[in-house]
């Protein structure tokens, strides 16, 4: 038997050497291990003399691979998979886990799923926090690089591409308007809703469009967009400007607020709300407890 070559090198470097590879920065990659930043320069320094090569190379602001490190990325990303499935057949236990957990989302996701996500946390997971943060306007590299753990929003609307997902639950959308409008009675005419006043979410700068618009396919009189839709019928209830918004948050505010729900007065599609990771999670347990813990929270009905 020849003797293994993984003596030459400790092991524990392979995952900071992945994450490196991934986020291109030592400041991210301290966060997302939960290390510090002189400890990952330390690791790096390491694996640069194991491999006699820089692997890492600032260039124009970035840290940029080299030839080699390119080539071992893809190596590594089998190689670590294979290792966790071996380790983890010794069990994952929540209670020793101690990690934040980002999910980036909108405010009327956050209304769905907080109370079922923590419930029950501090007994399972005393040492896990859960996060929740608007959709920020460069999401998809957070996500990419496990900054963010879970995006969560619509299907099909926001940019996933690369990301893994998982399907939620299906929201209908209603709209809403104050009490007592004097044009809304009953049931509007597509035309007329559409010369209304609308407030609409859009969730960050780098949207053109709002939401609205790009699932129903038609422009409205967007007078106002909003980055969160918890702001929506505190500006409904008191102005005779309308709005769409998912079906369980109307029926929430309705019971707070001014404001009457009806059905749109053309069809408009069920929105699939999903969960999107980065591959370097998927196969992470404590990640994937949590990923399980966040499906069960989505709601049924």
């Amino acid at each position: 038997m020849r003797p293994s070559k993984l003596r030459s090198i400790n092991l524990n470097l392979l995952p900071i050497l992945q994450s490196l590879l991934t986020t291109r920065s030592v400041t991210r990659t301290a966060e997302h291990l939960h290390m510090s930043q002189p400890g990952v320069s330390d690791a790096l320094a390491k694996l640069r003399a194991h491999y006699n090569d820089d692997l890492l190379v600032r260039a124009g602001g970035e840290m940029q691979p080299t030839q080699l490190a390119l080539a071992l990325q893809e190596e590594l990303n089998g190689s670590i998979e294979a290792l966790e499935r071996v380790i983890e057949r010794d069990g994952f236990d929540p209670k020793k886990l101690e990690r934040r957990f980002v999910i980036s989302t909108a405010d009327v996701v956050v209304l769905s799923l907080v109370n079922k996500v923590i419930d029950g946390l501090e007994d399972e997971a005393p040492g896990v926090t859960v996060q929740f943060e608007g959709i920020q306007a460069d999401y998809l590299d957070s996500v990419r690089t496990g900054e963010v753990d879970l995006l969560v929003g619509p299907h099909n609307v926001l940019e996933t591409k690369g990301l893994m997902e998982m399907e939620l639950y299906d929201e209908t959308l209603v709209c809403i308007a104050r009490r007592n409008h004097p044009k809304v009675k009953g049931q509007l005419s597509s035309r007329a809703y559409k010369d209304l006043a609308h407030a609409a979410f859009r969730a960050n700068q780098r949207t053109n469009e709002s939401f609205e618009t790009t699932l129903v396919g038609t422009r409205q009189n967007d007078i106002v967009r909003l980055p969160h839709y918890t702001l929506m019928p505190v500006i409904v209830e008191e102005s005779d400007v309308v709005a769409m918004i998912p079906k369980r948050a109307a029926e929430y505010y309705a019971e707070r607020h001014r404001i009457q729900a009806f059905d749109p007065p053309f069809k408009v599609p069920n929105v699939t709300i999903a969960a999107y990771w980065s591959r370097i999670h998927d196969r992470d347990p404590a990640h994937k407890w949590f990923r399980n813990r966040v499906r069960s929270a989505a709601p049924t009905s």
